[in-house]
């Protein structure tokens, strides 16, 4: 179909550059949403190793709302800086390098796995 060859025409002009910019992006837009999961779970694990007997979140949503109300977004987004730099770095070499090593190594853009 011409918007199937549109879009692989379009797919193989993109520099090296480019392809590790947008893959890295793209994974770093996932992890701005992902990041607030992460903290509640790692909070969640550490509460029982901290030596209190009380613990601080009775579950996932609990934990949200306390984390929100006593430190605000900072504290719902804590560690983004190297979150989104190990991304940027790790899934962006990953997912950029996918492209331009299919096309070196020769594979068929219309054949799938």
């Amino acid at each position: 179909t011409s918007a199937r060859r549109t879009n692989i025409s379009t797919t193989k002009n993109r520099s090296l550059i480019t392809e590790f910019l947008l893959g890295g992006v793209s994974t770093s837009a996932a992890c701005l949403f992902s990041n607030p999961f992460e903290v509640i779970k790692t909070r969640m694990q550490v509460q029982g190793e901290q030596g209190a007997t009380m613990r601080a979140f009775r579950n996932s949503f609990h934990a949200f709302y306390t984390i929100c109300r006593n430190e605000g977004i900072h504290g719902i987004q804590a560690g983004l800086t190297p979150a989104i730099g190990y991304q940027l770095c790790m899934n962006g070499t990953r997912l950029g390098s996918y492209g331009p090593i299919k096309r070196v190594i020769g594979a068929d853009p219309d054949r799938s796995l």
